[in-house]
């Protein structure tokens, strides 16, 4: 009996078995920019809270030496170890940040408005290669938002040395470093329980030009114990009448949270007019009332497209 099951196994051995190499990233974070400058002459010193993010997932490709054509090895989310099926030398790794969009973990687009991720050999005599039985590992990565191609319509902070972009019916606590999400500062606006919303706008009209590959993102961090709802307001057509379009609903946190809006949609409806505005309402659903809470709200297009 013992050498028939010794038999059996024998049978079972696949000699042309190979072991996978492994990849191992852990996290990417954002870094200032490379000049340390956005558009207006500020720096991340000067202007804390530009760099907040929140980048739970990223694409990832390998061009391996000799010419051969990119391989896909997957969208994941961090941190993960994957098997290749590759005995290969690399030229490089690239590796595109992906966040959930508009805070929906099933959406979960690259986003172009940062770097991709570019690993290479730092000189001809390095290795980098997939060995099997080995994990190729890389603990945090980093990247910066691209400026060459992006176009900052508003970055409110929330700080002391400037004037706010929204209006009166936000408070401004400029004083909170203990309560921010990042810096002293941070905006506000209170339901009591006796009225059923209010709503809250930035004061500007923006200007967005449209081209066929244009995005356009609103990122902002909220700690909120009720739900607001974001709004569109724009014309249909040149010199039209303004109409004003749900975007998003954003459900309470009791830890800041940073969210990347996709406007795109909302915008498509507006037949992507070039003179937009953006408001919000501070919902009261379960009549106890509650607070809203806003810092680091940027608004950003780019014509930045990835693979």
């Amino acid at each position: 009996m013992a050498l028939a099951a010794t038999a059996s196994l024998a049978a079972c051995q696949d000699d042309d078995f190979v072991a996978p190499a492994f990849l191992h990233i852990d996290a990417i974070v954002v870094d200032t920019t490379a000049d340390a400058q956005i558009t207006t002459g500020f720096n991340e010193t000067r202007r804390p809270g530009f760099t907040r993010s929140d980048i739970p997932f990223c694409n990832v490709y390998a061009y391996y030496t000799g010419g051969r054509k990119a391989e896909f090895l997957g969208h994941f989310e961090m941190p993960f170890t994957i098997p290749v099926l590759s005995d290969s030398d690399i030229d490089s790794l690239e590796v595109y940040p992906a966040i959930a969009q508009s805070g929906i973990y099933g959406t979960q687009p690259a986003y172009p408005f940062l770097d991709r991720i570019c690993i290479k050999k730092k000189n001809p005599t390095d290795t980098l290669r997939f060995v099997p039985g080995d994990t190729l590992r890389f603990d945090t990565l980093h990247t910066a938002y691209d400026m060459r191609y992006i176009t900052l319509h508003l970055f409110e902070h929330f700080e002391h040395y400037e004037g706010l972009a929204f209006d009166s019916v936000i408070t401004w606590n400029t004083n909170a470093p203990d309560e921010a999400c990042s810096g002293s500062g941070y905006g506000s606006v209170t339901v009591p329980d006796s009225v059923a919303y209010v709503d809250f706008a930035i004061k500007k009209t923006f200007t967005v030009p449209y081209t066929a590959y244009s995005n356009l993102y609103l990122e902002l961090d909220t700690r909120s114990d009720i739900p607001f709802e974001i709004y569109m307001t724009a014309a249909y057509t040149t010199g039209g009448s303004e109409d004003t379009r749900g975007i998003v609903m954003v459900n309470p946190s009791s830890d800041w949270k940073h969210l990347y809006i996709n406007l795109g949609r909302t915008w498509s409806w507006f037949n992507h007019p070039s003179s937009l505005k953006i408001s919000f309402s501070a919902l009261n659903e379960d009549g106890t009332g509650g607070t809203v809470r806003l810092d680091n709200v940027k608004l950003m297009s780019t014509t930045k497209m990835f693979l």
